[in-house]
């Protein structure tokens, strides 16, 4: 007999604490001052100080719920009952009350004066006098605080633990809907088809639809499917019609299907990508390009919908680190961002996992993997050096050092926060806010650049600039190059990789 009791049935969790005056003993948490206490293997009840109201002689024994009506579920020979709560209830001679259920396999707690009891094949709903309000076979149960499902001869129902019915007996399939643990509806199947209820039983969605699915994107959102066509449902409202081949949630919006090709729609239900792909990647991150299909040949497109990479290749996955491994004419190399080989083509495998080592092959030969993305990838063999990356918010000196802003690329000229990198040599740099001034001075040298003008200085000599600093999110961004030669250092990059490395 199948049970699916959702830990409520469970016996109570015992720990490591010794009331005065037992030895080998173990209480758990107390409620109302009492507590369960464990001696070589058996169970009793404590009071907060320790002293033993019940004798630890139970082979099982639960804890007294606040919503527990005064009983708790013991098990003593083989034979299950509930007890009185001793402080308040005992036997003439001092020994605990306890209700014995002859033939139960496992008791329930008690929910509001009611408590499910199983037995090999049949369950009791009881009340505290111990009276059946229901029962009968069963194949399996499902216990909720507030309800509880049950599935009796292959058709399922929700009842309270009074045993009035939520949804009568009369569902193929009952599914708990939630969200964020809090279950928010019951989706049923009837008869073949899907349909949605409140909690209180109260239909939302009649049973008419094929497939029926909350987005976990939204509460009040389903997609559903009707007469062979999906489309999506604000609840009892229609928000994408029903003409899709497929709907599948998709990061915040959702893959479509129609007529054999695929599209995106945004979180708003309004079209991203036109279905014309053969085939959409899954999403690994909202940050970087996903892989898609399109006349046998494989590209990227970007979180906006923009191919931004047009299908060229015969197989593409993700992008992770910077790189996504891609094949052409039956050899494997890496792109990057922009769809430009990092590492050529000619390689007859690379394997770049979440986990593990990754590592290149080429004519029976394996070699690590070097990901040339990477800020600590062909870094200078001598001298000092920093490494920056266009978009990355850190910069590589031997160590990574983080960035409080990334460096941008503006009209092939990079703009980077030059405070760290000029104090990082052992430079000074100073801000004027009265006049927006930045200057940076090291090795005897001092430029000095002001925000929204084309001409620095250099020792007060007037220099022009190709670009004026600016302000971005309180960030002061100056041209990196003009600045750093006329420090003294060199300064080189490297257009696939996007990096910048200064020496010095």
């Amino acid at each position: 007999m199948k049970r699916k009791l959702l830990g409520l049935l469970m016996a109570a969790a015992l720990f490591a604490v010794q009331p005065a005056g037992m030895a080998e003993q173990a209480a758990s948490t107390l409620y109302d001052g009492l507590q369960i206490v464990q001696e070589e293997g058996k169970y009793g009840y404590a009071d907060s100080q320790g002293d033993i109201l019940v004798p630890p002689e139970y082979d099982e024994a639960r804890e007294f719920q606040p919503d527990g009506s005064g009983f708790a579920a013991v098990k003593k020979d083989g034979r299950w009952g509930y007890m009185e709560y001793p402080l308040l209830a005992a036997n003439q001679d001092g020994s605990p009350i306890v209700h014995w259920i002859d033939g139960a396999d496992q008791l329930g707690d008690f929910h509001d004066g009611y408590a499910l009891v199983f037995y090999s094949t049949s369950f009791s709903l009881i009340n505290t006098q111990f009276e059946e309000v229901l029962g009968g076979p069963y194949d399996y149960i499902e216990q909720d605080e507030q309800y509880f499902l049950l599935s009796q001869q292959g058709k399922k129902g929700v009842f309270q633990y009074d045993g009035t019915p939520i949804l009568p007996l009369e569902y193929d399939e009952i599914y708990t809907e939630k969200m964020e643990s809090e279950i928010l509806w019951f989706r049923v199947k009837k008869d073949g088809k899907y349909g949605l209820y409140n909690l209180d039983g109260s239909e939302v969605l009649p049973c008419v639809y094929d497939d029926l699915q909350l987005s976990p994107n939204a509460t009040d959102v389903l997609v559903a499917a009707k007469d062979g066509r999906y489309g999506i449902l604000a609840l009892t409202e229609e928000r994408v019609p029903f003409i899709y081949d497929e709907i599948q949630p998709d990061g915040d919006g959702y893959l479509i299907k129609l007529d054999g090709k695929y599209g995106l729609l945004r979180a708003d239900f309004s079209q991203l990508v036109p279905p014309v792909y053969d085939e959409i990647g899954s999403l690994y991150t909202q940050d970087t390009p996903r892989p898609v299909k399109r006349d046998g040949l494989y590209g990227y497109i970007d979180v906006n919908g923009t191919e931004v990479i047009p299908p060229q290749f015969d197989a593409a996955f993700w992008f992770r680190n910077g790189v996504a491994v891609v094949q052409q004419n039956g050899k494997y190399g890496c792109i990057n961002a922009r769809g430009q080989f990092v590492i050529p083509p000619e390689y007859d495998r690379i394997e770049i996992p979440v986990g593990g080592e990754a590592y290149m092959e080429k004519d029976g030969v394996q070699m690590p993997f070097v990901n040339p993305m990477s800020l600590d990838s062909n870094v200078p063999d001598a001298g000092n050096y920093m490494v920056l990356q266009i978009g990355t918010y850190a910069m590589y000196t031997g160590a990574y050092v983080d960035l409080d802003a990334a460096p941008v690329l503006l009209e092939d000229r990079t703009f980077v926060p030059m405070r760290a990198i000029v104090e990082h040599l052992g430079g000074t740099a100073d801000w004027q806010a009265d006049t927006q001034t930045a200057l940076f001075t090291w090795n005897g040298t001092t430029v000095s650049l002001q925000i929204g003008s084309d001409t620095a200085t250099v020792n007060g000599e007037a220099r022009p600039l190709d670009a004026a600093p600016w302000i971005e999110n309180d960030r002061t961004m100056l041209p990196l190059r003009f600045i750093m030669e006329n420090l003294g250092t060199e300064v080189s990059w490297d257009g696939l990789t996007q990096k910048i490395t200064i020496t010095y």
